[in-house]
């Protein structure tokens, strides 16, 4: 087993699937609140960070060390954009204007993260699995920039997709936020309302002369191939490219984080819902090459099936299933495709869990 060390962090740097390296006390209570060697979620993080607790202490392993530099390089980084946002967003909701410039600033810090090596697994390690729309805005933007790139788009268009990703939800500036934060599904009304952001986001960016693409991008972020999206209920080529792409990135990252009223997905779970949704509803184009990036982060994993057993995911059989070859302990082998009753209870190490919670487009999407 490689040597690990230990290190004190503070609660924003701590990240999901790190291990207690000291038991964790509450503050006035004796017992040990996590054992050493207790692995942090998100959920324990919160409430740790609502109990007062500032720091912890976690082991690193000594051998990941430049890659634990670049995870907390990239959180710091995913810090100030994500402030930057909060301020534009903040003004926005309390009637201020946003000026082009600011908009510019955001968009060009954004882009240079997008371009840096394996921002994909860093996002997926470090910045996704949060709650807050502000979390999803910066998350969409940084997936668009990636899908942009991997679809060898110009760099104009890759700036475009950026900045279309960060701002396609400005317009939940203008919906109130006992809707937003609601921990239930939506009643028929509040749906409605929420409905419209699409709506607030393009007259929001019209207001800062941001290019046009990008404007319609924010209105059908949306819309489905199939007609089955809002707010106009637009099919196929109606639809623009750059708004299929955000579409693409909304839904993985709106799976893959918690919400109020449910908890998060697992990234299988959102590779299944991109695979089953690819031309009726999604570019298939863009859906493929998402898939492709998310079935190479996924090799590797370790993964625990639900009747106990643990194993690690080696390959993906079939370019359009979800469901991974599992190599088992003493070299045996098992292919989930071809084990239909036969799912898994966790991914170490990633946001979410394997299960069946109901599609990801309804509720407070």
């Amino acid at each position: 087993m490689a040597e690990r060390k230990k290190i004190r962090l503070s609660l924003q740097e701590v990240q999901p699937g790190m291990a207690v390296a000291e038991p964790i006390c509450l503050e006035g209570e004796k017992i040990a609140f996590l054992a050493e060697g207790a692995l942090l979620t998100e959920r324990i993080l919160e409430l740790l960070r609502l109990r007062g607790q500032d720091a912890v202490v976690v082991y690193v392993p000594a051998a990941n060390d430049a890659n634990f530099a670049m995870q907390t390089l990239f959180r710091e980084t995913y810090q100030s954009l994500l402030g930057t946002l909060e301020g534009v967003f903040q003004q926005l909701r309390y009637g201020g204007v946003v000026e082009k410039e600011q908009l510019n600033v955001l968009a060009e810090e954004t882009m240079v993260v997008v371009h840096q090596p394996d921002i994909f697994s860093l996002l997926s390690m470090s910045g996704q699995g949060r709650e807050s729309f502000l979390h999803h805005s910066l998350n969409v933007g940084l997936l668009c920039g990636l899908l942009a790139l991997w679809q060898n788009y110009d760099e104009t268009m890759v700036r475009d997709a950026v900045t279309a990703g960060l701002l396609h939800d400005m317009g939940k500036s203008r919906v109130p936020e006992h809707i937003l934060e609601k921990h239930d599904v939506l009643l028929a009304h509040e749906q409605h309302v929420m409905h419209c952001h699409p709506f607030h986001s393009y007259q929001l960016l019209l207001g800062v002369s941001v290019p046009d693409r990008v404007c319609r991008a924010a209105l059908h972020h949306h819309e489905r191939l199939d007609g089955s999206g809002y707010p106009e209920g637009l099919k196929g080529d109606d639809i623009s490219p750059l708004a299929q792409l955000v579409a693409i990135a909304d839904v993985y990252d709106a799976m893959v984080s918690p919400r109020p009223y449910r908890e998060a997905h697992s990234p299988l779970e959102a590779l299944e819902e991109l695979l089953q949704g690819m031309f009726e509803r999604f570019n298939p184009a863009i859906c493929m090459k998402m898939a492709d990036r998310l079935k190479d982060l996924l090799l590797g994993a370790t993964v625990v099936l639900d009747d106990g057993r643990e194993g690690v995911i080696r390959q993906f059989p079939h370019s359009l299933s979800p469901r991974p070859l599992i190599e088992l302990p003493a070299g045996m082998y098992l292919d989930l495709d071809r084990e239909p009753d036969l799912g898994l209870v966790a991914i170490h190490g990633l946001q979410g869990t394997w299960g069946s919670r109901g599609g990801v487009e309804s509720g407070n999407c």
